[in-house]
């Protein structure tokens, strides 16, 4: 099995009741589905960047993923987003789903705006995005 700090950052998301009970299983690679039921959340890989040694690659990789939490209203597009900084997402080390976790720290908090109603109405979704910095070992 290959290292995927994605899969292993929402494995762990998955099992947090907190964030669950706001969107259940919404929680999606880089966008919402067409039609998707809100509130719901995403991610997608921003950077990444490689440590070195006097002998290369070291091993360490910094991946900043971001997350984009869509609601009806800014104040559960919120909750969403603090469900999964507040998860003590920030304290896991060690192996998730094959790859090995050196830390995780929130970046760049909460930043809000609103998404238009694509369809000509007048609906907004409301969407709080922040990011993750997750150094990992690259196996």
């Amino acid at each position: 099995m290959s290292s995927d700090p994605i899969k292993a950052v929402r494995v762990y998301l998955l099992s947090k009741t907190a964030l669950t009970d706001l969107i259940g299983q919404r929680y999606y690679q880089k966008r919402l589905p067409q039609n998707a039921t809100i509130p719901a959340l995403t991610t997608k890989i921003l950077s990444e960047s490689y440590d070195h040694t006097l002998d290369g690659l070291g091993g360490i990789v910094s991946t900043r993923i971001n997350f984009e939490c869509f609601a009806d209203t800014s104040e559960i597009a919120r909750n969403v987003a603090k469900a999964v900084i507040w998860s003590g997402i920030d304290k896991i080390k060690g192996l998730y789903t094959s790859t090995q976790i050196r830390s995780v720290i929130v970046e760049d908090g909460m930043r809000e705006y609103e998404e238009d109603d694509t369809a000509g109405g007048d609906l907004q979704r409301h969407v709080c995005s922040f990011d993750l910095m997750v150094h990992w070992l690259k196996t």
